[in-house]
């Protein structure tokens, strides 16, 4: 796998000539955090794995950015070792489905930052995305847009996500509409409560973008019609 090597100490995007690399280990200093946003936001670079090395254990932000691995210094030979291999049997990520349209994921996110990172992550794959703040404007969005997938989360201010999800299961003509359940405060039973609310798959933050990308493929890419969750 040929390994490129970027260190951005002071936020300063050095873009790779060699954009065929099998991976991109980038250290990342502060304000380095933009650099990978703006690696995955170029159609030049959004295709190569990203590992961030970090003095700063911040995997969820890794991950909410698009990084493929996180490590935290000090890093041994067997660490990276290992998370190359990891990269290496890892499949490729999903875009959207081909097609005419673009697909339309309706994503119920009230936090402003959360929100940046996956209308910019499912954009550069090829989604168009519409927001609603709460489960309330997802439910009526989802009516009136007739979206090919919504993404919930699960704690939201007014209406929750749980509610939301009822809202969206009592109209017959979204029974069959795929939903994708995220929470950050994950507790015992949530999964459950989430399912029976009418999720079709459940996520625990902070989500892997690569594994949600590649659900939301597989969710697509089903009849739709109403069935119990494989998740």
């Amino acid at each position: 796998m040929p390994l490129l090597q970027d260190h951005l100490t002071r936020g300063t995007s050095l873009f790779p000539r060699q954009t065929d690399s099998g991976a991109m280990m980038v250290r990342v200093n502060f304000p380095g955090w933009e650099v990978l946003l703006s690696l995955k936001a170029d159609e030049r670079t959004r295709h190569i794995p990203v590992v961030i090395v970090s003095v700063v254990e911040d995997r969820a932000r890794a991950f909410g950015y698009g990084a493929a691995e996180s490590l935290t210094k000090p890093v041994t030979r067997e660490m990276l070792v290992s998370a190359l291999d990891r990269l290496a049997a890892a499949p490729a990520l999903p875009a959207a489905p081909a097609g005419a349209a673009r697909p339309l994921v309706l994503l119920a996110e009230d936090n402003d930052t959360n929100a940046r990172t996956f209308v910019d992550f499912l954009s550069a794959r090829g989604y168009e995305v519409v927001l609603a703040r709460d489960g309330g404007e997802a439910a009526e969005l989802a009516q009136a847009r007739r979206p090919a997938l919504v993404l919930m989360d699960v704690q939201m201010p007014r209406v929750d996500g749980i509610e939301g999800m009822r809202r969206i299961r009592a109209c017959p003509a979204l029974a069959g509409l795929p939903i994708v359940a995220l929470t950050a405060l994950a507790m015992p039973g949530d999964r459950e409560r989430c399912l029976e609310a009418g999720a079709s798959a459940y996520f625990a933050k902070p989500v892997r973008l690569k594994e949600l990308a590649e659900a939301i493929g597989e969710l697509l890419l089903r009849p739709p019609t109403p069935g119990p969750p494989t998740r």
